[in-house]
């Protein structure tokens, strides 16, 4: 199954040249604004919903404060079958590969944004994530991978790192931090940052992530 990874587009979408394939993932910050305007959703959705995947999953990022504050009215914006799947602490199943999605965070200073939370509430929303899944999308990296900042500063998550380490999905795919975009292997885990936009939210210095999954 070919499978094409993007995140953080931050209201940019429509800029995008998606290379073909079968899966087709966002790892959220589709948005832009902290104030929610609802035209950056439907933008995405119109957006989303045009695009010729045969599977389309998605999370949500800080940055798409709407589905953690207003859920209600961000799920019905999404619910035609053309939208495919929205993860939220949730899993699917497609073609017997079974993916985990999850928004949530390390909080930073003081900013309010959406799914936030400092490590001890991380623990208890991360400690869900199921021990047989084969891919893992969280906005958020783990700490100390692909999670470097623009001061060269790690930003991730040590709890996800632990869980991610013990449960040992095949493919863990980030975003959220734009400085750290690209694939990193280690102890037979594949970690991908896909965050098409770059430093200071610059559009198109990035390209989609495509990788091939070996169906058993």
């Amino acid at each position: 199954m070919k499978i094409v990874f993007i995140s953080d587009t931050h209201g940019q979408h429509d800029l995008i040249d998606l290379p073909p394939g079968d899966l087709l993932i966002h790892g959220g910050d589709f948005a832009n604004s902290r104030e929610m305007p609802i035209g950056e959703y439907t933008s995405f959705e119109r957006w989303w919903r045009e695009q010729k995947f045969k599977y389309k999953v998605f999370i949500a990022g800080n940055h798409d404060g709407l589905f953690d504050h207003n859920p209600h009215v961000a799920r019905s914006l999404f619910n035609k079958v053309a939208d495919g799947v929205y993860l939220e602490n949730s899993m699917v199943e497609i073609e017997g590969i079974k993916i985990w999605g999850t928004p949530w965070v390390n909080q930073w200073r003081n900013l309010i944004w959406a799914f936030a939370d400092d490590e001890a509430g991380l623990l208890r929303r991360f400690s869900h994530i199921p021990e047989d899944i084969d891919i893992l999308i969280s906005h958020g990296p783990a700490y100390g991978i692909l999670d470097k900042n623009e001061s060269g500063v790690p930003s991730g998550s040590k709890c996800l790192d632990l869980i991610i380490k013990n449960i040992k999905p095949k493919y863990v795919l980030s975003g959220h931090i734009h400085e750290s975009y690209g694939v990193h292997k280690e102890d037979g885990i594949t970690y991908m940052n896909g965050s098409i936009c770059g430093i200071n939210g610059k559009m198109a210095e990035n390209k989609p992530i495509v990788f091939e999954y070996e169906v058993e």
